[in-house]
């Protein structure tokens, strides 16, 4: 089943971590047939990647870490690439 956008509800409720104001989705173009939503959440003053149905909401690079230790085990792209590739 594919979704082309993210549940209402929970678009409702996400806000910007920085500025707390509410954030708008944009669907990428292009969606891969069997897989989440993909697009840009966006306020005022920020962007923030949606990769597969799923909202990043932080800044800097979204490493691969192990989640006993918090140890980075693998150096990921940084939102500002993830937003522009999406």
């Amino acid at each position: 089943m594919r979704v082309s956008l993210l549940p209402a509800r929970l678009q409702a409720a996400l806000r910007c971590p920085d500025c707390r104001e509410p954030l708008t989705f944009s669907q990428a173009q292009h969606q891969p047939d069997d897989a989440g939503a993909y697009g840009i959440l966006c306020c005022p003053t920020h962007v923030y990647p949606v990769i597969d149905g799923i909202p990043v909401l932080r800044t800097g690079r979204v490493s691969v870490q192990d989640h006993m230790t918090g140890r980075e085990e693998v150096v990921g792209p940084s939102v500002a690439e993830l937003v522009s590739t999406v």
